[in-house]
């Protein structure tokens, strides 16, 4: 009887685990794995007009925005360090910023424009740099180290 009392519990409780996730139709979530056939550890999520899908892909995490009504990509997050970034971007940014070191990036695409925020340090400062899909750089904020 035991047995039989945890397995049911055991069942509700992954039960209401699930409960909670928005998954799109079968077809959008096809879409998706037709794509990014590679991607792994991958969590859905939506708001009122589209489906988010966080996931890591070749080491790198992403986060992908789908239309709801016609699963359109809207956009692609990709979270990286200065490893995975173009070497075109990467001597822009050390070109703009001599000296300074690149921390961390964030790659934007949207409607196959392509775009970083790249964090930067030097000994005393954090800059938050803007690259736009022309590569032209803009400091967006600066911050004193402690």
């Amino acid at each position: 009887m035991k047995t039989f009392i945890s397995a049911v519990l055991a069942l509700l409780i992954v039960q209401a685990a699930f409960a909670n996730r928005s998954l799109p139709e079968n077809w959008v979530i096809e879409k998706f794995k037709y794509n990014f056939p590679d991607s792994k550890e991958i969590f859905w999520s939506e708001t009122q007009n589209e489906y988010v899908v966080r996931f890591m892909r070749e080491g790198v995490l992403c986060r992908l925005y789908i239309d709801k009504e016609d699963a359109k990509f809207l956009a692609l997050i990709r979270h990286y360090p200065e490893s995975r970034l173009n070497s075109d971007v990467r001597e822009q940014l050390h070109s703009f910023l001599p000296g300074a070191s690149i921390h961390g990036v964030t790659e934007v695409n949207i409607a196959g424009k392509r775009g970083y925020e790249v964090i930067m340090e030097t000994g005393k400062h954090y800059f938050v740099v803007d690259v736009d899909c022309e590569k032209n750089c803009t400091i967006k904020n600066k911050f004193k180290k402690c």
